[in-house]
Parts: C-alpha cells; structure tokens; sequence
C-alpha cells in the first residue's frame, strides 16, 4: 500500500496480519511495519508448529495462508506480488493463491507435541 509523505518519495508498507493456531484462535496481530517509512516486514517468533496467517493479498483480497514453523528455520510468505520461486524449484512444490501466484513451498503438516 503505497503512502504519501513530506519526502517525494512513496513507501509501500506491508499490511498488518493475523496469526492463528491450527483450531484458529488467535495467537497475535502483526502490524508489519514500525512507521509511514518503513517497507520491511516485520519479524515474528513462535514455537514450532500448525498455523495460519490471515493477511491480505495484493491480488486475491482477505487469503488464509497455513504456515508450517520449524524450531531454527524461517518462514516467509509472499502476498504483495514481487516473489518468484527459484527457477529449479518444481512447481508442484509450490502454494499458490486463487489467481495462481506463488506464495511459498508447500511442506508436511508438523505433528503437535502437545
């Protein structure tokens, strides 16, 4: 979402997002940014696990993402239309929205050690 400032220049801030457990209740609110200038998204810790990211998509509106966290790894995910899979990866390891964008890899459900 592009933003007017004193500057000339035009930031294109990150949404703000919803995480949710696997049952979906809710488990943060995310701003994803610190200011009117700040066009990094903003990083989130949480345990291992089934989650699913409720934010929206530059293309396909309101989307519900199901993430997979891993404890030491990072997770990302693409909604703004400016990610591209790697050339090598194979399309039927991607996730994909409605609209056929690519927003991830898809992965294995991580069992809960509850």
């Amino acid at each position: 979402m592009p933003i007017a400032s004193d500057d000339p220049a035009y930031f294109n801030l990150h949404t703000g997002y919803d995480i949710n457990d696997a049952a979906g209740k809710s488990v943060r609110f995310v701003p994803n940014h610190a200011s009117n200038m700040d066009e990094w998204p903003d990083e989130v810790t949480l345990t291992a696990g089934n989650y699913n990211i409720v934010a929206e998509s530059t293309c396909c509106g309101l989307v519900t993402v199901p993430v997979i966290i891993q404890a030491g790894k990072i997770t990302d995910v693409h909604l703004d239309g400016n990610w591209w899979p790697p050339s090598k990866t194979s399309t039927n390891q991607l996730v994909y929205l409605p609209d056929g964008e690519a927003v991830g890899w898809s992965s294995s459900t991580v069992k809960s050690s509850e």
